[in-house]
């Protein structure tokens, strides 16, 4: 009976290292296949990863009121199928192009209720918890956190989802920042420039996002939606960039 204790503990010091071995596996796994995505990318046989590695080509289909047929017709396997829905995702510049209506600041009396309002526009076209499928923005953008893993190892994804930040951040500096900054007549503090308040205000707004595919409520269960909570962060960064 003494050596029952010691038993129980060896059967947990090897779960662990089993464990922690697997944990290991896991990351060399996406090392190899981030690797593997760029040497067939090169050469136009990129297989999939991540979610889309799953896409059931059949329930596809017969969505579409086809056969399996059809697909193979168009891309010759169902694992090309796969790959060039992932492809939407590594090469689409319009991935981020749904039709939004910012809010004008001519609008609003003050840069704190404009900000309130673009807040609300953010969170609406970002990722929500327990939104319906439907072929938009937010949800491509959470679906696309499957492949960040894989970017660690793959220039491929790391330099696409690079051209698309620098694109949000030059969105947010032109089109969104740079026009309600002037109608309000705030001016940046120095050495503050339009980019380096564009790139913090870029990172807001995903970070929101994260915390918005699990909730849509704020985020330390204050009375307030988290819509709130992004325009009070925003309210935060620019009283802080301006004079």
């Amino acid at each position: 009976m003494g050596s029952a204790p010691r038993e129980r503990l060896a059967r947990v010091d090897a779960e662990e290292t089993y464990i922690r071995a697997g944990e290991l596996e896991v990351f060399r796994q996406l090392q190899r296949d981030g690797a593997a995505l760029d040497a067939t990318l090169a050469d136009n046989r990129a297989f999939a990863v991540g979610p889309f590695a799953r896409v059931r080509a059949d329930v596809v289909v017969d969505e579409l009121g086809k056969t399996r047929g059809a697909i193979n017709n168009l891309w010759g396997s169902q694992e090309a199928f796969r790959a060039a829905v992932m492809g939407v995702f590594l090469n689409d510049d319009s991935l981020g192009a749904d039709d939004v209506t910012y809010p004008d600041p001519a609008a609003f009396a003050s840069l704190d209720q404009w900000v309130a309002a673009w807040a609300a526009v953010e969170i609406e076209r970002g990722p929500r918890h327990a939104m319906q499928p439907s072929n938009r923005y937010g949800l491509r953008w959470a679906a696309w956190l499957g492949l960040v893993p894989y970017g660690i190892w793959s220039d491929s994804i790391a330099e696409t989802s690079m051209d698309e930040l620098r694109s949000g951040v030059d969105r947010y500096a032109t089109q969104i920042l740079g026009p309600a900054l002037s109608h309000f007549g705030a001016e940046l503090a120095e050495p503050t420039t339009i980019d380096d308040l564009a790139v913090a205000v870029h990172e807001a707004i995903e970070g929101t996002w994260l915390t918005s595919c699990l909730t849509g409520d704020d985020p330390i269960g204050r009375p307030n939606p988290l819509s709130t909570s992004l325009a009070k962060t925003l309210q935060l960064l620019l009283r802080g960039a301006t004079i």
